[in-house]
């Protein structure tokens, strides 16, 4: 999965500049005003991108 985690990652840091990313629970994690986002390490079979509070994202 490691492509398709790469592909995800490049597509949220090129969404927009705010968006930093640092190494949180053994994962990447997407910050901008506290965390955004992380992918979930143990998944094996698909890509897992979890959002801490989605429905809160300012748009």
């Amino acid at each position: 999965m490691k492509p398709v985690v790469a592909e995800m990652r490049r597509l949220v840091l090129d969404a927009d500049s705010r968006i930093g990313e640092t190494i949180k629970w053994q994962a990447p994690t997407f910050t901008y005003k506290g965390n955004i986002a992380c992918f979930f390490p143990r998944a094996k079979k698909h890509a897992s991108l979890m959002f801490h509070k989605g429905p809160f994202i300012e748009g």
